[in-house]
């Protein structure tokens, strides 16, 4: 391609207004060669001989001129500078590393940079050799530790350079047009914070706000409390924490991680407990089960004598069983009192030698004892049996009972066991009336 004008082409679109901000467009040449030693023209640079031989070598030297665009509506270019080189030298074939740096502190548009080749002549005057020209459309600076790079290499008619183009922000200015200044810092007056490309403030870390001034360090452990932070420095509880220090759970929940829920409740479906400081059920009075949804009343009474269990079932109290726990019985080895133990029912049951003998497995009532007391209430049999007579009740025929079913004396029969009234269905109380 056939090149007449060097022009670098970045499009800086201006995104915020103005400060301070400057930048820097820099080109490096790398390396020249022009190998038929001819310019543009193709005429030779110089000749063995002053005017007539073989071609030799140009004394060549460059001119860069960068312009840009100071008017959006019209385009009008305004010159950002000049930089000339010295002789590079007389060989047509040179490696190098020429810097030529070009400032600016308000783009708007287009940067064009122009590069021309020129041939020095001590006798007569400079020999213009030829120019080049490429192209880099829609590039922004780079940070100043971090520049924009491109390396191209331009051939034209007879010369082929090679170059770099370096495009970024003077330190502490960033942005499109590094019109944005940021300074990092690390003080508490100004602020801890470092910048990014943009020239935004990147808060270090447990540093929060605008300007990187409020501190807040998350935390979860018992003595500084249980919470993160958020964009500006305010700290947010952890998930079922609350207080200004979240040190504190939540409604319903427990324990020391606050992991433990527990709503206190007084219904059948759901239970009858409040909640203990670890999160567990502690159940309310008479309820009882994991759930505290059985009920036991513990009873010393004629209805039932028992304790309740964890589980809320009853507990017969010592020396009373059954279902209800009504029916007593204590265990004995006495020849007055009996020689028996009790099953699960509360019945005695006579222990070896004693089967036979009177209700409660004692030796009270032998044959050679009267066969009929004074006042009536039991008779002994030839096996020392005591038999009660009528109406006449319990181990020692000692509960006098009849059964009744008028308005006077109660509506009730009598337990045959111990003599004790059994009322009748629909009557109650101790006499059943």
């Amino acid at each position: 391609m056939i090149l007449s004008l060097f022009s670098v082409t970045v499009l800086l679109w201006c995104l915020m207004v103005p400060c301070d901000g400057m930048g820097r467009l820099v080109v490096t040449l790398k390396s020249y060669r022009n190998p038929t030693h001819r310019m543009s023209n193709g005429k030779c640079c110089d000749h063995l001989f002053i005017s007539f031989g073989r071609c030799t070598p140009c004394d060549a030297y460059f001119k860069l001129h960068v312009t840009h665009t100071c008017s959006r509506n019209t385009g009008q270019s305004c010159s950002m500078g000049r930089r000339d080189t010295k002789v590079v030298g007389r060989r047509d074939d040179h490696r190098f590393s020429i810097r030529k740096e070009f400032g600016f502190d308000s783009v708007l548009g287009t940067i064009t940079v122009g590069l021309e080749i020129w041939d020095k002549d001590r006798i007569s005057k400079d020999d213009y050799v030829e120019g080049l020209h490429a192209s880099v459309p829609s590039v922004l600076p780079g940070p100043y530790h971090n520049p924009f790079r491109r390396a191209l290499t331009l051939t034209g008619t007879r010369v082929t350079v090679e170059l770099d183009v370096e495009l970024y922000c003077d330190k502490n200015h960033y942005g499109a047009a590094c019109n944005v200044k940021c300074i990092s810092r690390d003080d508490d007056s100004s602020g801890h914070y470092t910048c990014d490309h943009h020239g935004r403030k990147i808060c270090k870390c447990n540093w929060f706000g605008s300007s990187c001034t409020r501190n807040c360090v998350p935390r979860d452990d018992p003595r500084s409390g249980h919470f993160s932070c958020d964009e500006e420095g305010n700290r947010r509880c952890l998930r079922n924490w609350q207080g200004p220090s979240c040190k504190s759970c939540v409604k319903n929940w427990y324990g020391p991680r606050c992991s433990t829920h527990c709503a206190p409740q007084a219904s059948d479906r759901l239970g009858h407990y409040k909640c203990r400081s670890d999160g567990t059920k502690q159940c309310l009075p008479t309820w009882f089960g994991s759930d505290c949804r059985k009920q036991c009343i513990p009873q010393d009474d004629d209805s039932g004598h028992y304790s309740c269990a964890q589980d809320g079932s009853k507990m017969c109290l010592h020396g009373w069983s059954g279902e209800k726990c009504t029916v007593f019985c204590l265990p004995q080895e006495d020849d007055e009192l009996g020689h028996y133990a009790c099953d699960s029912h509360g019945n005695k049951v006579c222990y070896d030698g004693f089967d036979g003998f009177s209700e409660n497995c004692s030796l009270t009532c032998l044959a050679s004892k009267n066969k009929t007391t004074d006042d009536g209430r039991y008779k002994c049999t030839d096996s020392g049996v005591m038999v009660c007579n009528p109406w006449w009740y319990g181990p020692n025929c000692d509960e006098y009972c009849t059964d009744s079913n008028d308005d006077v004396n109660g509506h009730y029969t009598c337990d045959p066991r111990d003599g004790k009234k059994v009322c009748l269905e629909g009557w109650a109380g101790p006499d059943c009336r």
